[in-house]
């Protein structure tokens, strides 16, 4: 999709909160236009001083005025600041929402195509840098209007000093102009090492075992310090040409302020110019001489902010550009609405029905299903209320993609699913809690307490979560653990057991009381015993309907119909006796021959 024009968020960010922007514009236009007023007073204290001026204000005024300036100046920069961080923290709440949002909008067994790491960089410097460019506006307006109040008054002082007092504009101008190139290029391959840097962290830190197993640990080391060192260069190389550019601009106003006092000095011996009017010209330089510097460095961050966007695009793929300055309800000091008030209601299952359900793995989707190509093929399949339906078949023969796509978790190429007689088009819309409940192969546990990962903070009562964990045969195990469910249960659920893991998936499912259960391989983990106790209490409840993955002979011989996949392909359905008598693939399963 089309990248839109740096512009355009920019405008929709401002739109989005303009009561804190207009009051962080109208504070920097206070901020810089009280600046002048120093320059002014100290010009009339000079004076005053030489006798230049007539008697009129008394000196301690001045002094006082000039006071009042300072505390009105330092005032209005303080002040300013709670609009501008109230506006910037609209901003980052908006981006960061919405990437996620369209994130989750994704077919959820597509991964994206940036590493973790990467990802939480780009949420942080990149999010940060689009959503703080709109302060350059109102920056720049305070400055332009200083600027504007000291030249006129400059040249009502002297037009012949006002001509050497802007040859500071030209030169840093015209410096900056060359090196923007550099600092642009230099700025991205500080991100992108950056991003590197991050994203083989947390490759690392997700592949632990693999690293050790492979004894691989000073060839990380290693790797790792080669990308900080790329990282570091691209830093020291932009702050190095930063450094010199602001010390280039320095000495620019240190040569110009010379060359003012020497022809200063002449004006002054001529009475075409007074102390006070030299003081004002010494002070007002320093203001000129920061503009340009100002401007470089908003033409240096509007050319990186293209790069912010693509970066930031590509944490959303597939979704409008535009979506990613979206209005979004932001609450940062109001309270949040219940998630779960926005939940779809529950629809009572008759039957869901899948006809010519097709998909194909493309090279971009390999990834999605760890490392597969291949898919699925025209699969009909019925489940009507109360049944227990189990599909099996060889590893690689289709199971795992036939529940995602039937859950919309990967969007159909072809086919159409009925819930109730009617269609479908958004199953990850309607096939979802409470009205169905889903629990994948590799069970996700965030490192937090086991309660926390079983509610995720869905309201759920204490009988309605003891009543899961029941189901679930999990009680007896949190009767064990040292905090009970409060026990915190590492990264990814390390600290318990792969069948642990799985009967909590299990509870977290169960604890939304979904009417449809679709489950993969739920008990491929779990000793014989335990498997059967957690079947029967779940199949024994009238309201639950049951479509799962096994090649488990407890759960084929408990199943009221079964698929049978082979290439992607049903190859029979039927019951099990049914099945072993007329179906080789069915036979094979069943012996443990695959």
């Amino acid at each position: 999709m089309k990248r839109p024009a740096t512009w355009t968020p920019t405008w929709r960010l401002i739109a989005f909160h303009p009561v804190s922007y207009a009051g962080m514009t109208l504070l920097y236009l206070a901020s810089y236009a009280t600046q002048v007023l120093p320059g002014l007073i100290l010009q009339r204290v000079f004076d005053r001083l030489s006798g230049a001026a007539p008697a009129g204000t008394n000196l301690w005024t001045l002094i006082a005025l000039l006071a009042g300036a300072q505390v009105a100046h330092l005032t209005s920069t303080l002040v300013q600041t709670i609009p501008e961080e109230r506006f910037r923290c609209y901003g980052w709440a908006l981006l960061r929402g919405n990437i996620v949002r369209n994130a989750l909008r994704r077919p959820g067994a597509r991964r994206l195509n940036v590493a973790p790491g990467d990802a939480v960089n780009r949420l942080h410097a990149d999010v940060s840098e689009l959503a703080d460019w709109p302060s350059w506006l109102p920056y720049l307006s305070g400055q332009f209007l200083m600027v504007a109040i000291a030249i006129v008054t400059m040249v009502r002082v002297s037009p012949q000093l006002t001509l050497i007092a802007a040859l500071p504009l030209g030169i840093v101008v015209a410096t900056v102009r060359i090196a923007r190139g550099h600092l642009l290029r230099y700025q991205q391959q500080g991100l992108e090492a950056g991003s590197r840097v991050t994203g083989f962290l947390g490759e690392v830190l997700d592949a632990v075992a693999a690293v050790k197993g492979g004894t691989a640990e000073r060839t990380i080391v290693r790797h790792l310090e080669t990308l900080n060192t790329d990282r570091r260069q691209a830093e020291v190389r932009f702050t190095v040409l930063l450094a010199l550019l602001n010390w280039a601009h320095t000495s620019v106003a240190e040569v110009v302020l010379g060359i003012l006092l020497l022809v200063a000095a002449g004006l002054l011996r001529q009475g075409d110019l007074t102390v006070g009017g030299l003081v004002l010209f010494v002070t007002y330089l320093r203001l000129i001489v920061d503009v340009p510097a100002g401007m470089g460095g908003f033409f240096a961050d509007y050319e990186t902010q293209a790069v912010s966007i693509d970066r930031l695009q590509e944490l959303q793929p597939g979704a409008a550009p535009e979506s990613l300055v979206a209005p979004l309800p932001v609450y940062l000091w109001q309270p949040q609405p219940d998630p779960h008030s926005v939940l779809p209601p529950r629809q009572a299952l008759t039957s869901l029905r899948a006809t010519g359900l097709t998909y194909h793995y493309s090279s971009g989707d390999a990834g999605a299903a760890d490392g597969r190509t291949d898919g699925i093929e025209s699969v009909d399949l019925e489940v009507r209320h109360g049944e227990f339906v189990v599909v099996t078949g060889r590893i690689g023969a289709g199971k795992t993609t036939l529940l995602r796509v039937l859950l919309g978790l990967l969007p159909a190429d072809s086919g159409e699913i009925m819930l109730n007689g009617k269609i479908v088009t958004q199953p990850d819309r309607v096939l979802v809690p409470p009205t169905c409940g889903y629990t994948p192969q590799v069970p996700r546990l965030f490192s937090a307490s086991l309660r926390e990962n079983l509610l995720l903070g869905f309201a759920c009562t204490d009988e309605e979560l003891s009543r899961a964990l029941h189901l679930a045969v999990l009680a007896p195990d949190i009767a064990e653990l040292p905090e009970g469910l409060d026990t915190q249960v590492g990264p990814r659920g390390r600290r318990l057991s792969g069948g642990q893991v799985q009967r909590a998936a299990a509870a977290r499912m169960l604890a939304r009381r979904p009417g449809l259960i679709v489950v993969d391989d739920i008990s491929s983990a779990l000793d014989v015993e335990t498997e059967e106790k957690l079947w029967q209490r779940v199949l024994a409840q009238p309201e639950i309907t049951c479509l799962a993955v096994s090649h488990r002979r407890p759960v084929l011989q408990r199943a009221d119909r079964i698929i049978v996949l082979k290439e992607g392909c049903v190859q029979a359905t039927g019951e099990l006796e049914q099945l072993l008598a007329n179906s080789d693939e069915c036979r094979a399963i069943w012996r443990g021959q695959v």
